[in-house]
């Protein structure tokens, strides 16, 4: 397990290294989440919403924005030709873990720009900063979570986009209601607190299980 951690370790800063020279997965993300909250903003010019109704635009913004630029992390892999390579010199584990990673970190400091960004083009007020934090640092890591293993299985499709959108989508339908549910109490949603936490641990145990079955599987898929 020591040594699956340490070349794990390796993968992740491979891909930050990757990603600080080029910028390409986070500009890609961060340009089509703040783009997204800009036309929500101008489409409905300071309407009020409810605080569930603010939870929810967000989550579907950090999702298509996910979807825009998580799976890069293999689709790099596939068009430099480095797969070969990468297999060689780390066990699939590893790999999963590595890119794992570094996909929620990079949507993590994501998040941390568009929340506040909405919150303030929208009138959005955060009653719970450090709640909303917590729910935020626990999507990106369900949303990774889902992603990684899809973005090896999409890799080589075509239409690797809509193909990543389209299978994303269903399997984390599921975890993205419930962390609207568990947000809108950070929104002000009254008398909603005690929802809000224990939607928070339905989202802690369907990650669980979305990362047990993507350990159990990488290993077929990464090795194909």
């Amino acid at each position: 397990m020591r040594e699956v951690l340490r070349s794990a370790a390796a993968v992740f800063r491979k891909d930050l290294r990757a990603e600080l020279r080029t910028r390409y997965a986070v500009s890609s993300i961060l340009l089509f989440a703040l783009a997204s909250v800009a036309l929500v903003s101008f489409a409905l010019r300071g309407e009020a919403l409810t605080p569930r109704q603010h939870a929810a635009l967000v989550w579907v913004v950090v999702f298509f924005a996910a979807a825009t630029g998580l799976a890069r992390v293999f689709v790099q892999e596939a068009d430099a030709g480095t797969e070969l390579l990468l297999r060689q010199a780390a066990p699939p584990e590893a790999v999963w873990l590595g890119k794992l990673a570094f996909n929620a970190a990079l949507l993590a400091a994501v998040e941390a720009v568009v929340f506040p960004v909405y919150s303030g083009l929208m009138y959005a007020a955060v009653e719970r900063p450090w709640e909303l934090g917590a729910v935020a640092a626990l999507g990106a890591v369900a949303i990774s979570g889902c992603t990684t293993i899809l973005g090896a299985m999409v890799a080589r499709a075509r239409s690797r986009a809509s193909v990543f959108a389209l299978t994303a989508l269903p399997i984390l339908l599921p975890a993205l209601l419930l962390l609207v549910q568990a947000s809108a109490p950070a929104f002000g949603a009254g008398g909603a607190a005690g929802g809000g936490r224990e939607a928070a641990m339905a989202v802690v145990s369907y990650t669980g299980i979305l990362m047990v079955l993507s350990w159990l599987l990488f290993p077929a898929v990464w090795e194909e």
